[in-house]
């Protein structure tokens, strides 16, 4: 976001940006390799979430429940039903950052 990439530039550099009129010109290229948390991206994307109908209640009906069965005993079938939950939710997370880079 916006505060991050302020935070990642220095004052000089910033400054220089502001004088020579390109502060707006600077873009950050976020890749695969960044660790996005899905319940991050769900708060700072809920608008792009909402442009693809029912795509947003899914994601909430996915997160609760995961953490339906986070908050129950363990056991196999359990940890197989979470693992293929938060599979889900990733691809879902996935989409909504595509849609991000299309807008």
């Amino acid at each position: 976001d916006d505060k991050t990439a302020r935070d990642l530039l220095g004052e000089q550099f910033k400054r220089r940006l502001l004088m020579d009129g390109q502060y707006c010109n600077v873009r950050f290229i976020c890749t695969q390799c960044d660790d996005c948390e899905p319940s991050e991206v769900m708060t700072d994307h809920e608008d792009v979430a909402k442009e693809v109908e029912g795509r947003w209640e899914r994601m909430n009906e996915l997160r609760d429940q995961i953490l339906k069965l986070e908050n129950q005993e363990t056991e196999s079938s359990i940890s197989i039903e979470l693992e293929d939950l938060r599979t889900e939710m990733i691809e879902v997370t996935q989409d909504v950052q595509d849609l991000e880079t299309q807008i």
